[in-house]
């Protein structure tokens, strides 16, 4: 079995990204991989991005999952969208991916949640009960430096809640 991928699409929200393609190869490239185009679907469709080597490393920057980027500028259309595709010369169809993610960490100072449901993930009779409800949305300030989440709404500000 070998262990090349064949096409990677990276979505990970506004996140700086690392990702290094393994393989017994010791050359190695390091590729600043600037996105200019999103999708939001995965298909063979879709031009490469890049083409990378087995062991090569890329070093990129996502958005979120609205299309905003590092700035809260917004990109692209949302929902998801993503990165890529990467091709990776001598994979084949069926090739096992393997990817190593050296790095991940914000690149910004706010992030959002929300609490709407993706349709496939839960129950279709529980997704009519909250049709029904108000959609909440919730922005975070993330401390980069204590690698803290504090929600920046009243209401959960007076509850003290934080995630690390």
């Amino acid at each position: 079995m070998r262990l090349t991928p064949v096409r990677i699409a990276l979505h990970f929200g506004a996140w700086f990204l690392c990702v290094t393609v393994p393989t017994y190869s010791t050359a190695q490239t390091t590729h600043e991989f600037s996105a200019t185009t999103y999708y939001n679907t995965f298909s063979f469709d879709h031009p490469v991005a890049l083409r990378i080597s087995p062991g090569d490393r890329v070093v990129t920057k996502t958005i979120d999952a609205r299309g905003g980027d590092e700035n809260g500028r917004q990109v692209a259309p949302g929902p998801n969208p993503q990165i890529g595709p990467f091709y990776v010369e001598g994979a084949e169809p069926g090739d096992v991916l393997v990817v190593k993610l050296e790095k991940i960490e914000p690149n910004r100072d706010t992030a959002f949640s929300s609490s709407i449901l993706a349709p496939y993930a839960v129950d279709p009779a529980f997704l009519r009960y909250e049709a029904l409800q108000e959609q909440q949305t919730e922005v975070w300030e993330l401390d980069l430096v204590e690698r803290m989440a504090r929600p920046t709404t009243a209401a959960s500000r007076e509850q003290g809640i934080e995630i690390p």
